[in-house]
């Protein structure tokens, strides 16, 4: 009885998610030339491995997952998502979360355990990002939508404010935050400039296009700075022109995202012919998922009619609209005010412009308690012109996907631990539970796939929770974030800084601490993919310390644009968090793919996996083994859908060499995982909560670095012999400043603290203050 008990154990012991300390960091022998020839399983690829739709059978399952051992794979990482209806022959359909469904998915366990396979589970239903039926639209994602209302005042206002849109749809939960009002500021209407008149050296008719009217975008072939793309815009009487807004950067190109190529040159043209420069600015790299128009900062010129606006692209260019305001507006505040993620446009960060065009802060007043629910305001306005802002909040209806109906439903709060609570019940922890299917121990493992639902702004508590992380009160600077300069463009800057880092800390530690923190309470080791730095903003690392494999992504074919390329998925960040936080394992969704065509082959695959295992990738995840439910079956059998991912499944013709390739990639894993990075420089990126840097940034030849974050400076450096060292050892000869202009002074104290102990930093000391705290 006690020996079928061990035996019982050892069957159901957990396949651990990274290697032991002990092993990790015993001295180089002789044991590594042997675990070299034949790596122990931890060292093993994992892969995913896809339900689709109700296309599930036993049968399938079992043979999948035999043929997924045989071919030397460590685990499956489970998802159920949803391409098309059903297969032919596939009867009956499993509906996602019925007790069939349980029942399959943990038969898919069971057999997992059987066979030795480590089995991880997506955290929702689909692959992005964590949602469904059990979120309710007060516990979904939040965002803030607001909308102007311009009056005269000496008198009463007496009048309705409308509620801002999109509010209508009753999903939409909307709740009132505030009502401002401010004297308006001077030249801003609100509404764009309308020119008399534009020309251009190209063929367009623009101006449709200067009222937001264009139908369909102009598209631009390339341009080079000799000859631009010009276009020279005169308006009725003289005017001055504060900013300019394109359409996004995103929609420019969108395999160019995160490498724009654009250069806008805005001139005035003064009454005696002399020509200007307002602004000269660089389209900062955005990302994939990016929807928000950009706002230039321009210095303001009295007395001009005629102005410039020239354009330099290197790639072909696709422009929604273009808008010139005699508003002042904060420089790219729709990234600063992290509606989407783009890179710091440092060039429009100090136009000059006269005083009158900001609102001064203490001019802002609160008016909620003059409006009733149904939105009547009765307010007695002094005298002068006032612009009123009505703010609420709504549900920002984004849903999980691609899944099945029935596992569809809205994306939790992502700023607030009631989001993670109620996600991880309505799913995970429902399945690990004691009461739940993979009961246990079933379930070793929960992954978070990359962050694909846009941003979130708001949630119930954001109030305090910006007074705790910023140490001052929120309120009156909401005008901010809707572009509005408040007092001047530094001390907005400043605020929009604090509030960035106020959203860096709610979803790295509300979500993902969170998340993690329940997974832990069920047994469940946790493995999470990029957010910051790829389509949210935030700090490209410091959400990857709650997670036990920080984990990236490369595809295939490599490229030079779009997903092939190393700044439309880089690896650097996620590898260079591992080696701050003290992880041993840098993951990577593995080959995914755009371009199935069914001729790949191991050969090109093992050349992707080499160039991106120098980039910092040790552990490979395979994208992608669909569960093929046909037995028997006409091969190769059946892949991802929609043309997506590089179809590892067993009727592949080369699928019998599987276990070579597997195991070329685990001796990769042993060494990579086995030895400690060297790097001779650490890249500090500074306190603003900036977009990852360029990944093909200028770099002596021999040397290389990794980027370190204000958390891990100030809680995990310390100097040793001249060298800046980690917790693990891992060591730095120089810490390198190149884009911190603006820092916090905590951040200074531990710079100078730094250098007293005895390392070297390179770097311009900064310019100012980069928060209104303290």
């Amino acid at each position: 009885m006690v020996l079928s008990s061990i035996v019982a154990t050892a069957q159901y012991q957990k396949v651990p998610i990274v290697p032991t300390q002990q092993e990790l960091q015993r001295p180089f022998g002789q044991t590594d030339e042997t675990s070299f020839k034949n790596p122990s399983k931890i060292y093993r690829p994992e892969t995913w491995f896809h339900f689709i739709g109700g296309n599930v059978s036993k049968d399938g399952i079992t043979k999948d997952l035999e043929a997924i051992a045989k071919a030397g794979f460590s685990g499956i990482q489970m998802f159920h998502g949803q391409f098309g209806g059903p297969w032919p022959g596939v009867q009956p359909q499993i509906t996602s979360l019925s007790a069939h469904w349980d029942d399959a998915v943990k038969h898919t366990a069971l057999e997992a355990r059987r066979l030795g396979l480590r089995f991880s589970m997506n955290n929702c239903p689909g692959w992005a990002t964590s949602g469904g039926p059990w979120i309710t639209p007060s516990n979904a994602m939040r965002n803030l939508i607001w909308n102007r209302t311009d009056v005269v005042g000496g008198k009463t206002i007496s009048q309705t404010i409308p509620l801002p849109d999109p509010s209508k749809e009753e999903w939409r939960d909307y709740k009132d935050v505030t009502l401002f009002a401010f004297p308006t500021p001077i030249g801003d209407t609100g509404k764009p400039l309308v020119p008399k008149s534009i020309k251009s050296n190209t063929s367009f008719t623009w101006d449709p296009y200067f009222k937001g009217q264009g139908k369909e975008p102009i598209r631009l072939s390339p341009a080079e700075a000799n000859k631009p793309h010009w276009l020279e815009v005169e308006f009725a009487d003289a005017v001055a022109v504060r900013s300019l807004e394109f359409s996004s950067v995103q929609g420019f190109n969108h395999g160019q995202s995160y490498e724009p190529g654009v250069t806008v040159t805005i001139q005035g043209i003064l009454p005696d012919g002399t020509i200007k420069d307002i602004l000269k600015a660089e389209m900062p790299q955005a990302n994939w998922q990016d929807d928000q128009p950009i706002t230039l900062a321009c210095s303001e010129l009295q007395g001009v009619k005629k102005y410039r606006v020239s354009i330099v692209n290197k790639y072909n260019m696709a422009i929604g609209s273009i808008k010139m305001f005699s508003a002042a507006r904060k420089n790219s505040w729709e990234s600063e005010a992290a509606w989407t993620l783009r890179s710091i446009q440092r060039s429009g960060e100090h136009p000059k412009q006269s005083p009158e065009t900001f609102i001064k802060p203490e001019q802002i007043i609160d008016i909620s308690g003059s409006m009733d629910k149904e939105g009547k305001l009765n307010w007695v306005a002094p005298k002068g012109n006032w612009t009123i802002l009505r703010l609420g909040h709504v549900n920002a209806g984004k849903q999980n996907g691609p899944a099945p109906a029935e596992g569809t439903g809205w994306e939790a709060n992502k700023l607030s631990k009631s989001g993670a609570k109620a996600h991880f019940a309505g799913y995970i922890g429902r399945l690990s539970d004691e009461s739940g299917p993979l009961a246990k121990g079933l379930l070793n493992g929960m992954l978070i796939d990359s962050w694909e639902c846009h941003t979130q702004s708001w949630t119930q508590e954001m109030e305090e929770e910006f007074k705790r992380v910023s140490k001052y009160s929120l309120r009156k600077w909401l005008p901010a974030l809707f572009g509005y300069v408040i007092k001047d463009h530094e001390t907005t800057s400043r605020f929009l800084t604090d509030w960035r880092n106020t959203l860096n800390d709610l979803v790295s530690n509300n979500y993902y601490g969170e998340m993690s923190s329940l997974a832990k309470k069920n047994g469940l080791s946790v493995a999470y993919e990029t957010a910051a730095g790829d389509v949210l903003p935030g700090d490209i690392l410091e959400y990857f310390k709650h997670a036990d494999v920080p984990m990236c992504e490369f595809w295939q074919p490599l490229s030079s644009g779009f997903v092939g390329s190393l700044n439309f998925k880089p690896i650097k960040p996620t590898a260079s968090a591992a080696r701050m936080y003290g992880k041993p394992r840098v993951a990577a969704e593995a080959f995914t793919s755009m371009q199935l065509s069914w001729d790949e082959h191991l050969e090109t695959l093992k050349e992707v996996a080499n160039i991106n295992s120098v980039e910092g990738v040790s552990h490979y995840v395979f994208h992608t083994y669909t569960h093929n439910p046909q037995t028997p079956f006409v091969a190769p059998g059946s892949s991802f859908g929609a043309g997506i991912g590089t179809p590892f499944i067993r009727g592949q013709t080369w699928w019998q060499y599987m276990p070579d390739f597997t195991a070329y990639l685990s001796r990769c894993t042993y060494l990579l995982e086995r030895g400690k990075p060297v790097s001779d420089v650490l890249w500090y990126l500074g306190d603003e909560i900036n977009h990852k840097p360029d990944q093909h940034a200028p770099f002596p030849a021999g040397y290389k670095y990794d980027y370190c974050n204000p958390d891990v400076l100030l809680n995990r450096l310390k100097v040793e012999n001249g060298m800046l060292v980690t917790p693990e050892g891992i060591q730095y000869r120089v810490l390198w400043l190149p884009d911190a202009p603006y820092m916090r002074a905590e951040t200074l104290e531990k710079i100078n603290a730094l250098v007293r102990d005895g390392a070297t930093i390179v770097g311009e000391k900064p310019i100012g203050l980069s928060t209104l705290s303290g």
